[in-house]
């Protein structure tokens, strides 16, 4: 595939067992997804990336792998992480099933590890993990949304599932290039400031901050009241829906001046190649491990 998105790491069902978030007390930092539990429950890439780590934790993650990603998302450098790997990750579609090293590149949907219950695990799954900016816990974020579901895998019609895949994506629907890039509370950024002068524009006061490229409790707010009011799902991340509804009303809002029409223009042309340039960015500069 090789695609600059993050394909669904499993190869059966679409199933989640435990959310990203708070969960008894603590922050649960990924993903739980159990497949279908018919003969071998595939691990697969997500995305071409390099192996930075290989380890086993008896006590927590068992078998598990970390690899960054060879693309920035959002702007931002970016690893997964697979945990509770029945065995050492291998490549088990090359020949002689290699077993896979740090250094190693792994490449988008070959199968890197079998879904398994070691470690502190209460049961086969795979704990997949999505960290940005850096590879540290508080880099963590909510993979969910990123992911991208090939049409043929059939999804869970359970409740837990539904919620977190309200919408969704699906690899065939996929154009190279055209996708925008996802804001949300916590970020900074010229994304940020864009968004910020929409909201004003449109009429949604910042208070004090105004467009101060800070994505924070007050921009969250206006976000979640601007999706309300636009009958969209309101879960304060501008992503692609978002942003093409504040850009519509931005361009037809009749009382704007030619310069904040070119300005709505401009935004939605950069949220298409923001990616690329912050790519060639990355690529030029070093970024250490922990």
């Amino acid at each position: 595939m090789g695609g600059k998105f993050l394909l669904f790491p499993q190869d059966g069902l679409v199933r989640v067992t435990s959310p990203f978030g708070m969960r008894n007390g603590s922050k649960h930092l990924g993903v739980d997804l159990a497949s279908d539990n018919k003969g071998i429950d595939w691990n697969l890439a997500a995305a071409d990336a390099a192996v930075t780590r290989v380890a086993f934790q008896a006590s927590g993650a068992g078998h598990w792998l970390e690899a960054r990603v060879d693309f920035p998302i959002d702007g931002k450098p970016a690893f997964v992480r697979y945990y509770h790997l029945k065995e050492a990750p291998r490549f088990y579609d090359r020949t002689g099933k290699p077993v896979i090293k740090a250094g190693d590149k792994i490449k988008q949907g070959e199968k890197i590890g079998i879904e398994g219950n070691t470690g502190h695990s209460f049961g086969a799954h795979l704990h997949f993990e999505l960290r940005l900016g850096g590879n540290l816990p508080q880099h963590a974020v909510d993979p969910v949304p990123y992911l991208w579901i090939p049409k043929a895998l059939p999804i869970d019609k359970g409740q837990l599932t539904h919620i977190q895949f309200k919408k969704v994506k699906f690899v065939e629907d996929f154009k190279e290039g055209k996708e925008m890039i996802m804001i949300k509370k916590g970020d900074n950024g010229v994304n940020v400031t864009n968004a910020q002068n929409i909201f004003i524009a449109l009429g949604y006061p910042l208070g004090g901050y105004g467009a101060d490229g800070k994505f924070g409790e007050i921009t969250d707010a206006v976000t979640k009241k601007f999706q309300g009011d636009n009958k969209l799902n309101v879960d304060g991340i501008i992503g692609p829906e978002t942003w093409k509804q504040m850009t519509k009303k931005v361009s037809d809002k009749a009382v704007l001046s030619d310069k904040a029409k070119n300005l709505a223009k401009q935004i939605i042309a950069l949220q298409y190649v923001y990616r690329e340039r912050y790519f060639a960015q990355w690529a030029e500069r070093p970024f250490f491990c922990e």
